[in-house]
């Protein structure tokens, strides 16, 4: 029966045709900018007239060229099939479900339908009234986690660190809105003047509820109090990226000793579900000081927090005061964003979010030769692959008892290319054809429901835990595989009208060269080929790694990112996707140059080497607001995109012999940092 669903949806999807506007070639030649002096400033020089005449549309804080570009594509075609859908009967379940949830998104004017919204949050926020013992509480707890409001801590699964192939328990740190502990910590200016706009926020979210004002002002500065507090224990960025220091395994009494002011059996059996063999609680220090904090909170301060976490998990969904004014603070005030998107763009986004599989199946019926680009991507895979292979041999940290693990790992090294053999099943899936509020309620629950399921089983090594028609990929050391999902592999991304040079820097070397590397370096050097959490480096290629490092750590903090002010960009915590981009660039390099025979399209006056670096800088010209520059800076591994193309180019002498650059320029340092 499932087959024939599958196939009656694969049919309707292959009957749809899209009308999205066609995306920009990998190399742009408008893009570029002359007058830039590209030894000078290379990003400039590559995407500055797309800078000067590109404005941020006003539904975004940040617009990335070239991955923004294909999501809008993506979003025109993704709501077509979404459009049709609503406006037809289907023998396919899981169609008539998008089709109901997209309809319902759509009547976001229905005076009826947003009052039976606004009356169901209100039913769900009085249940939080009475939370006077820790049964109660618990239960709170586990009500909110169903819908992905995350209170206090995050509750999910996770694969074994100690054993990949099993699936455990996982907790981690909550409570904390703002986007990171530095948040409530720091005593610039700016960060003074966010804590202020966030309790006066709080208080009007409270206000539209029907609190007095002074209450309300009352509660907000008690939610930031009790925040802060939460913020003071727990772990730093830079502690973050090390696996050692977030692997806590324990049993479910074990978790009850840490924490026993939370009445985890309740918790669990709230969920339905029984209570997890093991678990990885990552911060249990962040946890010991949350069960503290709960011995002397008043029930109904610990009500209002909850409230909160709720209102704000679902406002977005709703029409009206409580959605402007979440928006206006969390997007317009601190991401720089200044509308909501249009109605189609945010009903096509949220059901995109929450039934991506169900979409993606939808995508890659729409590409008629998918198959034919996974297949070439599948080669450019394993040249990146042999280019490492490579590599590895030549790097001067790692000894031979490193290397010798490094290339054992790398030879079992997987991966996951295109789209999945299998896709999800959305039987259980309840949706219905009149409240949208309703049925993202559901759909969530419905996710949430299905990663708790996966705790005390064997691990799907087939998941997929990204949308297929994403521009992005990732490397997962639990599984030791490198997954690109088709998004990746189309146009700017990929172009196999252009030359191989461009290719091979756009997703051979920032993507697929990135991405590998993370499995060899300081993050992936205590996940060995198996995926288990066993410490593979000797003590003196971790002192070398270290000090090799040192150079990228002090060439990033010296790094200009907004002239005149004192941020900057974080060496240690975005070193691990530092060091990527580098690696990437030069795995990119060797893949390109290893090829028998090489195809190079004239692009305008510009040679082959040349091509490949205005290919990767163009893979990164972004526009950003000032605000989300700034939350990137205090949250973001990653560092900004101007960096990511003059600092990595910088460190490669190719680039500098390319466009004659002069030793000393700022695009030819004399000394450059090496590490892969």
């Amino acid at each position: 029966m499932k087959k024939l669903i599958l196939l009656s949806l694969v049919f309707i999807f292959s009957q749809i045709s899209f009308a999205a506007e066609p995306i920009q070639n990998i190399l742009d030649p408008g893009a570029i900018d002359r007058s830039v002096d590209p030894c000078d400033n290379f990003y400039q020089y590559s995407c500055g007239s797309w800078l000067k005449e590109f404005k941020l549309p006003a539904d975004k804080s940040s617009y990335w060229r070239q991955g923004n570009a294909l999501s809008d594509h993506v979003e025109e075609s993704l709501n077509g099939i979404l459009a049709d859908l609503s406006k037809t009967k289907s023998s396919s379940s899981t169609a008539l479900k998008l089709g109901d949830y997209y309809k319902t998104c759509m009547v976001d004017k229905d005076a009826q339908q947003n009052s039976e919204a606004l009356n169901e949050l209100k039913k769900r926020i009085a249940s939080l009234d009475h939370l006077k013992d820790r049964t109660s509480q618990a239960k709170a707890f586990a009500e909110i986690d169903l819908i992905g409001g995350h209170g206090l801590f995050e509750f999910s699964s996770d694969q074994d660190l100690k054993d990949s192939s099993q699936t455990i328990g996982s907790i981690d740190r909550g409570g904390m809105s703002l986007p990171d502990p530095d948040y409530y910590l720091k005593d610039d200016a700016k960060s003074k003047e966010i804590r202020e706009h966030y309790k006066t926020h709080i208080a009007n979210m409270f206000k539209l509820l029907g609190e007095s004002a002074d209450q309300a002002v009352q509660i907000g500065q008690m939610i930031l109090s009790f925040e802060t507090e939460l913020a003071k224990h727990a772990m730093n960025k830079d502690d973050l990226r090390d696996t050692s220091k977030r692997f806590h395994p324990m049993n479910f009494a074990g978790l009850k000793a840490l924490a026993p002011n939370i009445d985890w059996q309740q918790f669990v059996d709230s969920l339905g579900m029984k209570a997890p063999a093991k678990l990885n609680v990552l911060e249990p220090e962040f946890m010991k000081n949350l069960s503290s904090l709960l011995t002397s909170i008043k029930a109904e301060d610990l009500s209002n927090i909850l409230k909160y976490k709720l209102m704000h998990r679902s406002a977005y969904y709703l029409s009206g005061p409580l959605q402007e004014e979440d928006f206006k603070f969390w997007r317009q005030y601190l991401d720089g964003q200044n509308e909501l998107p249009p109605r189609w763009k945010y009903c096509t986004q949220i059901i995109a979010s929450e039934m991506s599989e169900a979409l993606g199946e939808a995508y890659v019926a729409s590409i008629p030769n998918a198959k034919d680009v996974r297949d070439r991507t599948i080669i450019i895979f394993q040249n990146i692959k042999k280019a490492f292979a490579a590599d590895l041999k030549k790097l001067a940290w790692m000894d031979a008892q490193t290397r010798k693990e490094a290339q054992k790992k790398l030879s079992k090294l997987g991966s996951k290319i295109g789209y999945p053999d299998h896709w999800r099943d959305y039987s259980n899936l309840k949706m219905n054809d009149h409240s949208f509020f309703q049925n993202e309620l559901h759909a969530t629950e419905f996710e949430v429901r299905r990663d708790l399921a996966k705790i005390d089983k064997p691990t799907d090594r087939t998941e997929w835990q990204i949308a297929v028609w994403e521009a992005n990929a990732y490397y997962t050391s639990a599984n030791n595989e490198m997954v690109l999902p088709l998004g990746e592999t189309v146009p700017p991304v990929f172009d196999p009208t252009s030359s191989d040079a461009a290719n091979y820097s756009s997703l051979g070397g920032s993507t697929i060269g990135h991405e590998l590397t993370h499995g060899f370096d300081d993050s992936g050097k205590d996940m060995d080929a198996d995926g288990n959490f066993v410490a593979w480096w000797t003590p003196l290629a971790k002192k070398k790694f270290e000090d090799f490092s040192q150079c990228f750590v002090k060439q990033t903090e010296a790094y200009d990112i907004i002239p005149g002010s004192k941020l900057r960009i974080r060496g240690k915590a975005t070193l691990g996707e530092n060091l990527a981009d580098n690696g990437g660039i030069k795995l990119g390099l060797m893949a390109l140059q290893s090829l028998p025979k090489r195809k190079t399209p004239r692009f305008e006056d510009y040679n082959e080497m040349q091509q490949y670096f205005i290919s990767w800088a163009q893979g990164w010209c972004s526009k950003i607001s000032d605000e989300k520059l700034r939350d990137n800076l205090l949250t973001n591994f990653h560092p900004p995109p101007e960096f990511r193309v003059n600092a990595v180019i910088s460190n490669r002498p190719e680039f500098a012999k390319s466009f004659h650059c002069k030793a000393g320029s700022k695009m030819a340092p004399v000394n450059r940092c090496s590490l892969w």
